[in-house]
């Protein structure tokens, strides 16, 4: 098979195959993305420090010592959450540096961009395994044709 590199992004055939398999751009190989709220601490109050969930810190620890590169995700860093909050995003940032470094959980760059990765931890994800039908009935919404 003739493979346009232009299609492709300039990724060679052999690169190309590997995504193909790995189902993930070469970006996102060894980065895992973990929602905040309700994932690394309980959701409360704007700027309180409650206890993290159970095995959170070691959990991103023993992943920084597989070399993974870990990511904070949450939307408390979007637009939408700061306009809505009445708070700016350098003020965001520095409460969640300040809570994992507090709590020793590892962590190397925050977002609340979906960015290429291998995985997201997120209490509020639905896995999608070509269940339409079983997601649907989950919601209770009516699929029929």
């Amino acid at each position: 098979m003739e493979i346009d590199l232009e299609q492709t992004g300039g990724v060679s055939g052999r690169e190309l195959r590997r995504v193909l398999k790995e189902k993930m751009p070469p970006i996102a190989r060894k980065v895992v993305l973990i929602d905040f709220d309700d994932t690394i601490a309980p959701f409360g109050y704007m700027f309180s420090y409650p206890e993290p969930f159970p095995g959170v810190a070691e959990f991103t620890q023993a992943l920084r010592k597989k070399g993974y590169s870990i990511g904070i995700f949450t939307s408390r860093l979007s637009p939408t959450w700061i306009k809505s909050a009445n708070q700016n995003r350098k003020k965001q940032k520095r409460y969640l540096a300040k809570y994992c470094n507090q709590f020793g959980i590892a962590f190397d760059f925050m977002t609340a961009e979906k960015v290429p990765c291998e995985a997201y931890i997120d209490d509020k994800a639905i896995r999608f395994e070509e269940n339409w039908a079983e997601i649907a009935e989950r919601w209770a919404i009516n699929v029929t044709k």
